[in-house]
């Protein structure tokens, strides 16, 4: 018999984090994207200058990071720069090699302001998905930074029609509100969870449910907020 609320996940979350010894809430996790990363030789053709060393890099995703962490380049980056206390900064710090710094920001338009902010002639390789979001690689154009923008893996949607009424679901990414709302509709008493603010202004073009953003771009934060506000 489940808990007395349910939450669904619309990506798959580890036993440990699910697990929390908190028996009022039961988790359910369906993911409705997946990501296919491309092997070396193909992300090794995309590097415009590839027998010249990367100095600065940009990784807004941990899949990037992975897609990429066998590849030699990685041994002469000097600067990265990514978002800070999500999943992508701790892959970086498991990856990174040699005296790397990294720099960090609580979104992409901090982070393409902190990027300006350098003033660097040294180009920037932006290590992405093929479905990413507009705000960083526009502001880079416009303030006329050098870079170049390397897809290094597939995202692919996986919608599934949900027919239980969850007292909360939880979003990750924009990609994963347009699979989920592409076959379903929300009862108006669920409430949506956002991991962050483009998640959430994605969520508003489908629903006018009540929307609550995570304190911080983090999957545990996301998941006992909710608990939280569920149980109390």
């Amino acid at each position: 018999m489940h808990s007395e609320k349910t939450i669904l996940s619309t990506k798959i979350l580890s036993e440990n984090l699910i697990h929390n010894g908190n028996e009022k809430v039961y988790v359910k996790c369906i993911a409705f994207i997946e990501t296919i990363p491309y092997n070396n030789q193909q992300i090794q053709e995309k590097i415009p200058e590839r027998d010249n060393q990367i100095h600065q890099a940009i990784f807004t995703s941990a899949n990037a990071v992975h897609a990429v962490k066998d590849l030699p380049f990685l041994k002469s980056i000097q600067h990265i720069y990514t978002i800070s206390g999500n999943g992508t900064e701790q892959s970086i710090k498991e990856f990174a090699q040699g005296n790397v710094t990294i720099h960090t920001a609580s979104n992409a338009s901090t982070l393409a302001d902190l990027i300006i902010d350098q003033k660097s002639n040294t180009p920037c390789y932006f290590f992405c998905g093929n479905i990413r979001l507009d705000v960083l690689p526009k502001k880079l154009i416009n303030a006329g930074i050098r870079f170049f923008e390397i897809p290094v893996y597939h995202t692919k949607l996986t919608p599934q029609i949900i027919t239980k009424q969850y007292d909360a679901i939880l979003f990750f990414s924009p990609s994963a509100v347009e699979s989920f709302f592409s076959v379903n509709r929300l009862s108006p008493l669920t409430v949506v969870y956002a991991i962050g603010d483009t998640t959430a202004e994605s969520i508003k073009k489908f629903c006018d449910n009540q929307l609550r953003i995570s304190s911080s771009a983090n999957t545990k934060v996301l998941l006992d907020e909710t608990i939280q506000f569920l149980c109390n």
